[in-house]
C-alpha cells in the first residue's frame, strides 16, 4: 500500500470513527454483564420511643418485613423477577413469585431465637440467580426506668444513673418501654 495523502487521510477516518466506537461498544458490553448486588433489609413493627435512635427489634407476635433491595442501579426490572421466599427453611408459597420483593411474617419464637430468611431471586430463563439470607434475632421486651423529674431524651439514650433511696422515702419513676408489640406508650 502506497501512502499517498488520500490513502493516510482514508486511514485517518478510519481511526477515527474506530477511535469513538469501541469505547461506546465495550460500555454497552459492560452494562448489559455487569452484575448488580441485592440486599436484605428488615424492619419489625415493634413500639420504641420517640428519642430512640435505632433500629426497633422484634419480639414474639411482631410482624417483620423483609424487602429484596439493588446495591446498585440493576441492570434487569426487578419487578420482572420471581422471588421465592423461605422462613426458617420452609417454602412461602403465597409469599413468593413476581415482583413478590416483599415477605411479611409474624414472630413465633421467643427472645433470643432467631428466624432465617431466605429468598431465591431468578429471572424468567434463569439467567439471573441469586440466593439472599439473613438470621433475625428476636428480642424480648424491655422497660428502661427514671426517675419521674429526669429528662426523657437523657433517660432514652443514657445509662441509667444510680439512685439511692432512705428507708423512710419516697420517688416517682416513669418506664420507657422498648420493643412491645403496641402502637403508642400509653396502649395496654
Amino acid at each position: 500500500m502506497k501512502f499517498t495523502k488520500n490513502n493516510l487521510l482514508k486511514i485517518y477516518i478510519w481511526l477515527l470513527i474506530f477511535s469513538f466506537c469501541v469505547p461506546i461498544f465495550l460500555a454497552q458490553a459492560a452494562t448489559q454483564t455487569q452484575p448488580f448486588e441485592l440486599f436484605l433489609s428488615w424492619s419489625s413493627n415493634t413500639y420504641t420511643p420517640f428519642e430512640y435512635s435505632g433500629k426497633a427489634l422484634p419480639v414474639y407476635g411482631s410482624i417483620i418485613k423483609v424487602v429484596v433491595a439493588p446495591l446498585s442501579k440493576p441492570n434487569v426490572n426487578l419487578e420482572t423477577l420471581e422471588y421465592n421466599w423461605f422462613l426458617d427453611g420452609e417454602p412461602q408459597s403465597t409469599a413468593s413469585g413476581i415482583n413478590k420483593q416483599e415477605f411479611l411474617f409474624q414472630v413465633k419464637k421467643t427472645g433470643g431465637d432467631s428466624h432465617l430468611v431466605q429468598v431465591n431471586v431468578q429471572n424468567q430463563d434463569n439467567t439471573f440467580v441469586r440466593q439472599l439470607q439473613t438470621e433475625i434475632t428476636i428480642a424480648s421486651p424491655q422497660i428502661t426506668i427514671y426517675p419521674f423529674d429526669a429528662d426523657i431524651a437523657k433517660a432514652a439514650t443514657q445509662k441509667p444513673e444510680k439512685i439511692t433511696l432512705n428507708p423512710d422515702s419516697s420517688i416517682l419513676f416513669n418506664g420507657l418501654p422498648y420493643f412491645f408489640n403496641i402502637k403508642k406508650c400509653c396502649d395496654s
